[in-house]
C-alpha cells in the first residue's frame, strides 16, 4: 500500500523542520517539504522543493498529489519586531496561508493543519479553552499578527465547510527547543537567554524586563508528537485545539533553569528598559487530549536542559 504524501510547508524553519523530521522519521509518510532561500539540511526521507508560497503558480505546483498539508511556512520573529516593526507579520503570511487554504481545497486534499498562537487570548490567570477568544478585544501589542490569524482560523473554518478538505488549527503556546533561532536579533526570549549563557565571558547576563513576565511553553518534540496524533486521529471536517503545557514559568525561572543548565556561575542582571511582553496566558488543552489523546511529556527542565545542550552543540 502507498504512503500518503504529506507535505510541510516552511521546512527550514525552526517549527517546520522539527514537524517534517518528526514525520519522516515514522516512515508512516511519503514527506516532502517546501524551503524558500534558506538552504535545507539534506535528510534521504524527505524530499525538498524550493518555493516561494506567495506565488499561486508554486502553490499549485508544490500541493499537486500530495494528502495531508501542514502549513508551516510563514515570517516569525520575535517581540522586539512586534512592538517595532509589527507590520512584517501581516501580509506575506496571511496571503502565503491563503493560497495554501485555497489551493487544498481545490485539489481536494485530505487534510490541512494550520498553527495559530495563544496570543489571540488576552492576559488572565485561568487557562484559556479555545472559546474564549474576545474578538472583540484582541491583545492591542499583537494587533496586526492577532487578527491575520484570526482571518486564516476563519478561512479554514469556511473552507471545511464547502468540500471534502478537513482543517485542524492548532493554537500554539510558546515553543521552544532543537532547531531555534541563533540570531541574536531575531530569537525569542529563552534561546536568546541560552545563548547569553554560552557566551558569557563576565558572569553575568541581561534579562530583559523585571523577570516577572509569565509564559506557557512547551518543548518542541510535545508539538510534534501532538501533531502526529492529529494526522493519524482526524475524523472532523474542522477542529481548533490549544497546545499549550496550561501552566505559567515566569522569565526569571527560565533565566534560573537556564544558568542551572549551563553549570556557569552566572548573575542575572534585569533591564526593565527594554522590551518586554506584559501578557499573561496559558492554555486549557483539555480538547487535544479529549481528541487526540495528547498531553506533554517533557518538563521544562528537561526542556531546557536539551535546548542547552543543543545550541552548545552547534555555536
Amino acid at each position: 500500500m502507498a504512503k500518503k504524501k504529506l507535505l510541510v510547508c516552511g521546512a527550514t524553519g525552526f517549527l517546520g523542520r522539527n514537524v517534517a523530521e518528526a514525520f519522516a522519521a515514522t516512515d508512516l509518510y511519503d514527506v516532502h517539504a517546501t524551503y524558500y532561500s534558506r538552504t535545507p539540511t539534506p535528510n534521504p526521507k524527505i524530499k525538498f522543493l524550493q518555493a516561494d508560497l506567495t506565488d499561486r503558480k508554486r502553490v499549485n505546483e508544490v500541493l499537486d498529489g500530495m494528502d495531508i498539508v501542514l502549513d508551516y511556512a510563514a515570517l516569525a520573529t520575535n517581540f522586539k519586531d512586534v512592538v517595532q516593526r509589527p507590520y512584517i507579520h501581516t501580509t506575506d503570511n496571511i496571503i502565503m496561508t491563503s493560497l495554501v487554504i485555497r489551493v487544498a481545497f481545490e485539489k481536494k486534499i485530505e487534510h490541512v493543519v494550520f498553527p495559530s498562537c495563544g496570543y489571540l487570548y488576552n492576559s488572565k490567570p485561568e487557562a484559556f479553552k479555545e472559546t474564549d477568544v474576545d474578538y472583540n478585544n484582541l491583545p492591542k501589542q499583537y494587533f496586526g499578527a492577532a487578527w491575520s490569524k484570526v482571518y486564516c482560523e476563519k478561512m479554514c473554518e469556511f473552507y471545511s465547510g464547502l468540500g471534502s478538505t478537513k482543517f485542524t488549527v492548532v493554537r500554539q503556546a510558546n515553543i521552544y527547543g532543537t532547531y531555534d533561532k541563533l540570531d541574536m536579533d531575531t530569537a525569542h526570549a529563552l534561546p536568546a537567554t541560552i545563548m547569553k549563557a554560552l557566551a558569557s565571558r563576565d558572569g553575568q547576563i541581561e534579562i530583559w524586563g523585571d523577570g516577572s513576565q509569565p509564559k506557557d511553553l512547551i518543548y518542541v518534540t510535545d508539538l510534534t508528537d501532538l501533531l502526529k496524533s492529529v494526522v493519524a486521529k482526524k475524523q472532523n471536517q474542522f477542529d481548533f485545539i490549544n497546545a499549550g503545557s496550561g501552566e505559567f514559568v515566569t522569565m526569571k525561572q527560565i533565566a534560573e533553569k537556564v544558568v542551572h543548565a549551563s553549570g556557569k556561575d552566572i548573575k542575572l542582571v534585569y533591564n526593565t528598559a527594554k522590551p518586554s511582553t506584559s501578557m499573561s496566558w496559558k492554555l486549557d488543552c483539555t480538547r487535544a487530549k479529549d481528541l487526540f489523546g495528547w498531553t506533554p511529556k517533557v518538563s521544562i527542565d528537561d526542556g531546557i536542559k536539551l535546548t542547552y545542550d543543543w545550541y552548545r552543540s552547534v555555536l
